[in-house]
């Protein structure tokens, strides 16, 4: 069964702004377009496979079904929705950052 993808808007945000940091920190125009393409391309994979990826380290993420995709250093967070076929991005966040931050 294949599942739709809904990027939440603090998710887009946090997409935003990962690409915003590599083009102006580090001057990598290249890198950034292909961070995001990277990115991109693992989270429209869970529209096959959403359960692959283990429930977040946080317990108050785990406890609401969160799970942590890792992808490089990212992690995208994100719920399965079994009822409406949909995974539901909620978060995307450089890998060294607490999960207890976003929760």
């Amino acid at each position: 069964m294949i599942f739709s993808v809904a990027i939440q808007p603090e998710a887009k945000v946090e997409l935003d702004e990962i690409y915003a940091y590599v083009v102006h920190h580090l001057r990598n125009i290249p890198d950034a377009i292909r961070l995001l393409d990277r990115l991109e391309q693992s989270i429209l994979s869970l529209r096959e496979m959403p359960y692959r990826a283990p429930l977040a380290r946080d317990p108050r993420f785990a406890i609401q079904g969160v799970r942590r995709l890792s992808v490089g250093n990212y992690n995208v967070f994100y719920i399965v929705d079994d009822e409406l076929h949909e995974v539901g991005i909620v978060h995307v966040a450089h890998h060294l950052r607490d999960e207890g931050s976003l929760a």
